[in-house]
């Protein structure tokens, strides 16, 4: 394929400059327009006020949830929401609401370094750019509430690889600013470190030149040093474990099989139908060109159990931009590759790239705009305060919620406004006991299919957590289900109703 063509037919700096503003939209006019932190944050929240509590010295464990949870988790982004609240004034909830998708939004610079550097053809360049900026999955756990440590280790990931990629050529300054990178990734995110040492692992056995050991040695001094900070606090702290117990969540078991399983059948869920045929396309011609590196890195990030969808974008957008490019070069290869060849006028080049776009945007808006229902208002959070103050401390909230564990925004935030304990919350128990971590996700789904089936028999560790509860939080979606006399309405407000155990009635 003729490159000045397609430059010509395609113009980088347009497409580039339209994507980039789609995409800055996306990421930024839904959360900054919602009015509370999308979804989940609740944890960090928590954590945030209790470092402002200790001075900013990291304490040993978090208030949230009444648990007894270590504060094990990589402190940089809950440092970032500390100082930002404690020195500027901000209200806490605002930052946890503006901070994550700015910084989502920033990831699209190191993104599109590495776009650039690894892929050859200006087609296939913005085709995968434009699946990176533009699909849903690529920022959807970025600009929630919790992407306030999440944001920041995707983009500092992405520039440790962009800067990798730099050091390639014997570039020394590269090679410290990827092993900053790198360090401070550590420091963010444990998913990003095990994203970030995969890609440059993959990079650096499959993509030629490799660096010199020199540059590799530069790469790591840094980043060990960095990252140290975080491990040295562990071990004076005695929560060496968490990691160890953070880790044992990510082993295979049934779920994570089906999900490997799964996409190589029906395609990746999360992605439009057009993108899946597009990826798998762009398999097969990294496969029949012999470029391993695209195939291995997707493979390697696609096989680690716990890693959300927005890891796998960027090697699923080089292989779209490769299977994209092979495609419009397949549609004009028995045609002249200008613009004489056109449909209604509009060149077939131009005209194939914007129903693209217009697809993928449309389809990242919907679901975009749907986690506008993921927020609470504030006569929730008024009402979840007050809790605090209506409710014996030692109270235990059973929180039943129609939304699967992970996806419902009431079951992690009630524990960060109420600083009471909710049973079937599993947010920070993967740092203290990966068993039981477990055992409430699968307890929770077990709720969620109750709620689905009022009918079906209750299972054992459900009823245990019946039995624990001395208040109930049920949303209007589970009211159908079915409860004892024991339990007594107390009050309703904004779709929920807080019941407590009415000893006498049981």
């Amino acid at each position: 394929m003729n490159e000045r063509a397609d430059d010509e037919i395609l113009p980088q700096t347009a497409a580039l400059f339209l994507i980039t503003v789609i995409s800055l939209f996306l990421r930024l006019y839904i959360p900054w327009s919602a009015g509370f932190p999308l979804n989940d944050g609740g944890l960090f929240y928590r954590m945030i006020l209790d470092l402002e509590g200790n001075a900013f010295s990291l304490p040993h464990t978090t208030s949230y949830n009444q648990a007894g949870l270590p504060f094990s988790y990589p402190p940089l982004g809950i440092y970032l929401g500390a100082l930002l609240h404690h020195f500027s004034g901000v209200d806490l909830l605002l930052i946890l609401q503006i901070l994550p998708p700015l910084i989502a939004a920033l990831c699209l610079l190191p993104a599109w370094g590495i776009i650039s550097i690894v892929l050859e053809s200006s087609t296939s360049r913005i085709f995968a750019y434009a699946v990176y900026a533009l699909s849903y999955s690529s920022f959807e756990w970025l600009i929630m509430g919790g992407g306030i440590t999440r944001a920041p280790g995707m983009f500092f990931a992405l520039c440790a690889i962009y800067f990798f990629l730099r050091s390639q050529r014997g570039g020394t300054t590269s090679a410290v600013l990827s092993g900053i990178s790198a360090g401070l990734t550590c420091l963010s995110h444990p998913h990003a470190c095990v994203f970030m040492l995969i890609s440059l692992g993959a990079l650096f056995l499959f993509r030629q030149p490799r660096p010199q050991v020199k540059v590799c040695i530069t790469i790591a001094i840094p980043a060990l040093l960095l990252s140290s900070l975080w491990i040295v606090s562990l071990a004076q702290r005695g929560l060496m474990t968490g990691i160890w117990e953070a880790a044992r969540t990510g082993k295979l078991d049934s779920d994570s099989i089906y999900r490997i399983i799964d996409p190589l059948l029906f395609g990746i869920g999360e992605l439009p139908f057009f993108v899946n045929v597009l990826l798998f396309l762009g398999v097969a011609h990294a496969l029949a060109q012999k470029r391993w590196i695209f195939v291995a890195w997707f493979a390697c990030v696609y096989l680690i159990p716990r890693l959300s969808s927005n890891y796998m974008m960027l090697p699923v957008s080089l292989l779209t931009g490769i299977g994209a490019a092979s495609l419009v070069g397949a549609l004009l290869s028995n045609s002249h590759a200008d613009s004489k060849v056109n449909c209604c006028g509009i060149p077939i080049r131009k005209l194939i790239w914007a129903c693209f776009i217009g697809a993928l945007t449309a389809t990242s808006f919907s679901k975009t705009a749907h986690l506008l229902t993921t927020t609470l208002s504030p006569t929730t959070v008024k009402e979840f305060e007050l809790l605090a103050t209506q409710t014996p401390p030692q109270s235990a909230f059973l929180v039943i919620t129609s939304g699967q564990v992970h996806h419902h925004h009431i079951t992690e935030w009630f524990p960060a406004f109420s600083q009471r304990h909710s049973i079937l919350t599993p947010e920070g128990k993967e740092w203290k006991n990966a068993a039981e971590f477990k055992q409430i996700n699968k307890t929770h789904n077990e709720l969620y299919e109750l709620i689905e089936n009022p009918q079906q028999q209750m299972s054992v560790d459900l009823q245990q957590a019946f039995d624990q509860a001395n208040y109930l939080v049920v949303d209007a979606e589970s009211s159908s289900l079915p409860l004892g006399k024991e339990w007594q309405s107390l009050k309703q407000f904004e779709g929920l109703t807080i019941y407590a155990r009415n000893l006498q009635g049981m």
